[in-house]
């Protein structure tokens, strides 16, 4: 990042997941300088709620379109 805001690269989107100590300053630092429309902030507990959401409405579809007992 630090390199690409460096060389004035800009982008509309940034699509970060971070570690739990959370984003490195520097990170966060060349982020603003790329002025992204869109900056999307994804934890570990979110990704983990989308696969399992998605998960669960696959089984729904599925025990509904089978007539399956799961």
């Amino acid at each position: 990042m630090n390199r690409l805001a460096k060389n004035n690269e800009s982008t509309s989107v940034i699509i970060a997941t971070a570690p739990k100590k959370g984003l490195l300053k520097g990170f966060i630092e060349a982020s603003v300088k790329m002025q992204p429309r869109e900056f999307i902030y994804l934890s570990f507990q979110t990704l983990w709620y989308v696969i399992l959401s998605s998960l669960s409405k696959m089984v729904i579809k599925l025990r509904q379109s089978h007539r399956l007992m799961l």
